[in-house]
């Protein structure tokens, strides 16, 4: 019997691997992230519990449609009514109601996808002025999906003395604690009762624009770091923190088009991504399109590190004819 047979191949492959993991008492890392294959074996069988439920008689096989598509009907309707935060979907069979118990319970925003609106917010609410936003990875990530014209108005600073406002989401904030303070906070966006972004403004933002002054703020932040090398830019890495800076007092045009490029070499070589090991080092090349700014002259960008224990850095800025300038950063880094 095919259908039979496939069945039980069905019924093996949702089973097996999680008898193995609880015999063999297997290290699962981020709860149950490697086994997620297992949700295949889960919508096959799915696929033929309706398949049975229908059989061949025509209204059971209505029926059973019906309350498929009923389910897909109001599944559908929380997702839309989530938009644009759709992938923070949990079932009627958690508690959905009670306030906080999923930011305190589960994962809501593992990629931190909500930061982006965060960042939105504040564009929306300061559309003629030049807002400084407390640097962190997530925010980071979302800032560069942003529109060019956005990015030169939402400005990332390492500093809280020069942050007008933090942003939290995914897991930053659900190490927050359970009672989370939004006394401060200038825009929440909450999912099922629970808080899934939070802008918290950290100084009072004026109204009208900036001065040139006040926006040259983040070029000495920049360049208030360990100064490890100098060259067309100069190089600073910022103790306690995982950023490589690079800034430049007398800048033109053509010192800022050359792309950046950052080769990382790690202290244990097995920290790299896999697709990186063959090369020996990691690779963060960057334009300063991407992420750079000036300002009477001044030029300031940076790169984030990544938290393995680096040996070497490799960096400095490329065309296609040769490289500009380099320089090697010996660890112990930063």
């Amino acid at each position: 019997n095919t259908d039979l047979r496939f069945g039980l191949l069905l019924v093996a492959c949702l089973t097996l691997p999680v008898m193995a993991t609880v015999v063999l008492g297997s290290t699962l890392y981020n709860d149950w992230r490697h086994v997620y294959f297992l949700h295949a074996p889960l919508c096959g069988l799915a696929g033929l519990g309706v398949q049975w439920a229908g059989g061949n008689v025509p209204a059971r096989a209505a029926v059973v449609s019906a309350l498929v598509g009923l389910g897909v009907v109001v599944t559908g309707r929380d997702m839309v009514r989530l938009h644009p935060h759709q992938q923070v979907y949990f079932n009627a069979l958690v508690d959905r109601t009670t306030p906080e118990y999923l930011r305190t319970h589960y994962s809501m925003d593992t990629w931190k996808i909500s930061c982006r609106e965060g960042l939105e917010s504040l564009r929306r609410r300061y559309p003629a002025t030049t807002v400084y936003v407390r640097y962190s990875w997530p925010v980071d990530l979302s800032w560069r999906t942003l529109p060019q014209t956005d990015r030169t108005r939402l400005l990332l600073v390492g500093d809280d003395k020069a942050a007008d406002f933090q942003i939290l989401c995914g897991t930053e904030l659900q190490r927050r604690t359970t009672k989370l303070s939004l006394e401060n906070a200038t825009f929440v966006r909450k999912v099922y009762n629970s808080t899934l972004l939070t802008v918290t403004g950290l100084v009072t933002v004026p109204e009208k624009k900036r001065s040139m002054a006040h926006r040259a703020d983040s070029y000495q932040w920049i360049t208030s770091g360990r100064l490890v090398s100098k060259a067309v830019f100069d190089v600073y890495t910022y103790p306690g923190g995982r950023m490589l800076g690079y800034a430049r007092g007398g800048c033109t045009l053509p010192d800022i088009r050359p792309a950046f490029f950052v080769h990382i070499a790690p202290v244990d070589g097995e920290d790299l991504p896999a697709y990186r090991r063959q090369y020996g080092f990691d690779n963060l090349d960057f334009t300063f399109s991407d992420r750079g700014w000036k300002v009477e002259g001044k030029c300031w960008t940076y790169v984030a590190l990544p938290d393995y224990e680096i040996a070497r850095i490799h960096t400095g800025q490329d065309t296609k004819r040769g490289r500009i300038w380099e320089t090697e950063l010996v660890g112990p880094l930063p």
